[in-house]
């Protein structure tokens, strides 16, 4: 038995098409965050686990600081230690908000990390507690993650773009998008390889480049797109100008 968690995620149900027969469970059946539940869903003997969960509403963690924390970093903690306990392979998801984005070029996985968010910083200390309980744990990280047929930036974008004649949008956050079926993939090659790597799917752009192949492709009434800095749109999470993975050392297996 295969066991996912957090399965009303977008990553989940990409995972489910590829692991039909998988346990798939949300925190309202299994509370990773609590010891015992994760010690009674672990008496099913899964083969492997992969964490797909967490609290990933960036702007909002800001203002639920603790929420975050229990569920990026706290719950990580405790599921990593009862699997390494059981020797039980486990795959966590995590995300290029743990750099600051002030280097010039695509970041490895040894590159310091110093999140700007409390996203960021809930996210890289799960990776750290997860680590020092349990290293042969994976962790992966990835960046800009979308469908093209589920709600993401490149949804949004259309929408927008069918109710408005003009948008703005950043040009000085450059990224790599993700497809989530492609990491769904990624993920299972990845099972039982301790340590941390980078998967990204497509090729590094900003969030105005993203913007303008959707525009291109998308009949609306939207006429223009307007380039902008970051400060000229403020958000509640300051987010890296640059968090350009690397994925060289996936490539490499």
């Amino acid at each position: 038995m295969i066991w996912v968690i957090g399965k009303n995620g977008m990553l989940a149900k990409a995972l489910a098409k590829l692991l039909p027969q998988a346990h798939f469970t949300s925190r309202n059946e299994v509370d990773i965050c609590n010891f015992d539940e994760v010690q009674h869903a672990l008496k099913a003997e899964p083969q492997f686990i992969i964490n797909a969960s967490g609290f990933t509403e960036v702007d909002r963690a800001e203002s639920e600081p603790e929420k975050a924390r229990l569920l990026n970093a706290i719950a990580v903690e405790n599921l990593g230690e009862q699997c390494g306990n059981r020797n039980i392979p486990l795959i966590h998801v995590s995300t290029d908000f743990v750099f600051d984005g002030s280097k010039e070029g695509p970041y490895f996985e040894d590159d310091p990390c110093n999140p700007l968010s409390v996203y960021g910083k809930t996210k890289r200390e799960g990776e750290e507690r997860l680590l020092a309980v349990n290293p042969k744990a994976t962790i992966v990280r990835t960046s800009w993650l979308y469908n093209p047929k589920i709600v993401g930036f490149t949804e949004t974008i259309r929408k927008l773009m069918e109710q408005k004649t003009e948008l703005k949008i950043v040009n000085d956050q450059v990224g790599r998008p993700t497809d989530v079926n492609l990491l769904a993939q990624a993920l299972l090659k990845l099972k039982g390889k301790p340590g941390i790597y980078h998967y990204a799917s497509e090729a590094p752009r900003s969030r105005y480049e993203w913007a303008l192949e959707v525009w291109r492709e998308t009949p609306g009434i939207c006429k223009t797109l307007i380039s902008i800095p970051s400060d000229e749109y403020p958000t509640p999470a300051r987010r890296p100008t640059n968090s350009v993975l690397s994925t060289l050392k996936f490539q490499s297996l």
